[in-house]
């Protein structure tokens, strides 16, 4: 639905991506409602994202994905398919604070926050369920 491509033909640094409604047919929707690579301080807030996403919700781990300085902060996510809701390259930085991810995946396998600084991001997998926080590691 939403590609954004770094590199140095194009540049899509700095962009925000807010307040905002994705949704994916519920069968057979797309593969992503917004994809990222290779792009610097990403902004995604406040949106609602929903549907049948056969790869990921909010892909930045495809490609060559080496991003740093993301905020991704009070969006709600709703993934029917059963792969990632979140996915982040391992080498992404910033942070990633109050998502509420619903996915078809175990609720640990729905997202990976890369490298990213996390704060009460709830996360569940099934209906009828409250969700948690994830990562259910906490600072000691």
């Amino acid at each position: 639905m939403l590609s954004l491509c770094g590199g140095a033909t194009y540049s899509t640094d700095r962009v925000q991506i807010h307040d905002n409604w994705f949704e994916a047919e519920p069968i057979d929707g797309c593969a992503s409602a917004i994809k990222i690579d290779d792009c610097d301080f990403v902004h995604i807030r406040n949106n609602l994202i929903t549907g049948d996403f056969s790869s990921v919700a909010i892909d930045a781990a495809a490609d060559s994905s080496s991003c740093k300085g993301f905020i991704i902060t009070e969006n709600y996510v709703y993934n029917l398919d059963t792969g990632f809701t979140i996915d982040l390259d391992d080498s992404a930085t910033g942070f990633v604070a109050n998502n509420h991810v619903f996915g078809g995946g175990a609720s640990a396998s729905n997202v990976d926050w890369g490298n990213c600084g996390c704060s009460q991001n709830y996360v569940t997998e099934a209906a009828d369920v409250t969700a948690i926080v994830v990562p259910t590691t906490a600072q000691s």
